[in-house]
């Protein structure tokens, strides 16, 4: 948040003034801690969350997600990202 929230105060008032190229730099300097943020999201997620939830419930098959980072094209990583989701959306 020490990151984040200052940059977002600072960038109201050149939003509301309409600076395009100021507003383009103060979304590249916020794609850093937002890409750290998901990444802690995931972590959070995928690999203490769920193995915490498959401990409790001792499901045996603990594969949340494969490969995506070596996916080549958009089809192969949305199918290896997040197996939890596919496997919802398959049984709902």
């Amino acid at each position: 948040m020490q990151y984040i929230s200052p940059l977002i105060q600072n960038a109201v008032p050149i939003i509301q003034r309409r600076e395009y190229f100021r507003i383009l730099e103060r979304l590249a300097k916020l794609a850093i801690p937002n890409v750290f943020c998901w990444i802690l999201m995931f972590y959070a997620m995928f690999h203490c969350w769920l193995n915490c939830l498959a401990e409790v419930t001792r499901f045996g098959d603990r594969v949340f997600y494969k490969e995506w980072w070596n996916s080549l094209y958009i089809d192969e990583y949305w199918r290896n990202w997040n197996l939890v989701i596919i496997v919802v959306l398959i049984l709902y």
